[in-house]
């Protein structure tokens, strides 16, 4: 076969086999998120027992695992991706009955009885999400977000992330007990890049 064929079929296999894993570049590509950072957040967030969190671009189901298993959230993930939705429902087999990953388009994901939610996407996904989730979501939702803060949502907390990134808090009412808003040092350390 021709060099510069095999070459051309190789780029077309490669973008096929993305479109698969990452079908939608609007939201932004999957990348994992480290378990310290998921943590992180997730205490950041003051997730309760019972609570329903609910995961906008749920990748490989860690956050919504993490959730159910450590803090006994409910626990909904939203993934596009037919690869990552089956990862990660192999991820949370076996997890409470509140516990389910949806293949669907984030943008268009029942938020209107979560008590808070994680939103790790492009800026511009995040940009689109913000006045939907204003009038969908109930007053005291709390959203982490990342790489940037929702816009026009209030930020009550920060928690570092890799490569001096961070990951914002944000809720409408803010909650001086909640530990997003008064960081222990636990949550301030900074992570390894």
């Amino acid at each position: 076969m021709d060099p510069v064929a095999l070459w051309g079929a190789g780029i077309l296999a490669a973008v096929a086999g993305a479109r698969l894993v990452f079908p939608d570049p609007a939201g932004g590509l999957w990348w994992p998120t480290p378990m310290p950072v998921v943590r992180r957040v997730l205490a950041a967030l003051d997730l309760q027992p019972g609570e329903l969190l609910v995961d906008l671009g749920a990748g490989d189901g860690r956050v919504v695992a993490l959730a159910a298993r450590e803090y006994g959230a409910r626990a909904v993930g939203y993934e596009l991706s037919p690869t990552l939705v089956w990862v990660a429902r192999r991820r949370t087999s076996g997890l409470a009955p509140g516990v389910r990953i949806v293949r669907g388009d984030f943008y268009r994901a029942d938020v209107s009885a979560a008590d808070a939610i994680t939103i790790f996407a492009a800026p511009g996904a995040l940009r689109r999400l913000a006045p939907r989730l204003a009038g969908e979501c109930p007053p005291a939702v709390r959203i982490a977000t990342y790489p940037e803060p929702l816009p026009g949502w209030p930020v009550t907390g920060q928690v570092p992330a890799i490569c001096n990134r961070t990951v914002y808090v944000q809720s409408r009412t803010r909650n001086p007990a909640a530990r997003c808003c008064s960081p222990p040092s636990t949550l301030s350390a900074p992570l390894p890049t």
